[in-house]
């Protein structure tokens, strides 16, 4: 009995804790945890440009994240498109024109590719981030190397959407659904490419 009690106790305690941490951390530190608080996942999404207020659909496809650093953004519609990181380099490869380009992962200015990868905290102390509810706004320092972003993630870590603004009124939107927790292979995430591919 008195194990039990001891327990119940444990938990309350626990449970406080996190409220407190919820209470006081700030839209920063949640944000990221949420964000790294999934290890890997697959998911369709629909890409939609928004202009003078009217959604029209660009692209649909599946994003793949293996965390730490591994990221595969796959455009299937309306043309083929892909962007994949093993961790260490980045390459963007165009199948219908035989044409790819490689870097290193962080060498390039990718709001999407860092917030969603980038743990360090020399790289967030780059923005300003507010929370309304489940929604973050992150707003860059320097706004010439990075866009404003919308995030829409929930307590558990799941990403229903996210913005990425090319000006005041016009930003590209990209809506998730049909998550799959399943792991991931590191092989969805290889670079190699077909032997004639021109490669930049």
């Amino acid at each position: 009995m008195k194990s039990i009690k001891i327990t119940v106790v444990t938990l309350l305690i626990l449970v406080l804790l996190n409220d407190i941490y919820v209470a006081y951390a700030s839209d920063d530190a949640i944000l990221r945890n949420r964000i790294f608080k999934i290890d890997n996942f697959k998911s369709e999404f629909n890409q939609f440009i928004n202009k003078n207020n009217n959604d029209i659909n660009i692209g649909s496809g599946y994003l793949y994240i293996k965390r730490p650093n591994m990221f595969k953004f796959h455009v299937i519609r309306p043309i083929e498109s892909i962007v994949v990181t093993d961790g260490v380099e980045i390459l963007f490869y165009n199948p219908s024109m035989n044409i790819a380009i490689k870097r290193e992962l962080f060498d390039i200015n990718n709001v999407i590719l860092e917030i969603l990868l980038n743990s360090s905290s020399n790289f967030w102390k780059n923005f300003r981030i507010f929370r309304d509810k489940d929604t973050f706004f992150i707003f860059p320092k320097n706004k010439i190397k990075y866009n404003n972003f919308i995030i829409n993630i929930d307590k558990e870590g799941v990403i229903n959407e996210f913005k990425i603004f090319l000006s005041k009124k016009k930003y590209i939107n990209f809506v998730l659904k049909n998550h799959d927790y399943d792991e991931l292979s590191d092989k969805l995430f290889d670079l190699s490419l077909p032997e004639n591919v021109i490669i930049d």
